[in-house]
């Protein structure tokens, strides 16, 4: 680990993966490379880290301010929060380009 970066709770980071920069990885993440998180820095109101990650079920969770829980609660709670504003519409597109990129290609 390196920076700011926190692993805690049933997380598990383990083989090539590296956790940097302002990442927190917590509940049930199963970081077996790198390639199992993603963070997006710079959008919302504080312009914070929008942590995105793999849990050990395979499922995508998302930790964004005091904001943690699956990738539907995000998008739910974003709806809910942001309406129809840009905002709203940038965090739903990271959200679309996080379920995209943790797809497995077949």
């Amino acid at each position: 680990m390196y920076d700011d970066a926190k692993v805690y709770g049933n997380a598990r980071v383990y083989g090539d993966a590296r956790v940097y920069g302002d990442a927190w990885v917590y509940k049930n993440a199963a970081l077996k490379n790198s390639c199992d998180y993603t963070c997006i820095k710079g959008f919302g109101r504080e312009y914070r880290n929008t942590t995105f990650y793999k849990t050990k079920n395979g499922d995508i969770e998302v930790s964004c301010g005091c904001f943690s829980g699956t990738l539907k609660e995000f998008r739910d709670k974003v709806k809910e929060t942001h309406k129809d504003t840009k905002l709203a519409r940038e965090y739903l597109m990271i959200a679309d380009l996080m379920e995209y990129h943790f797809t497995e290609e077949e």
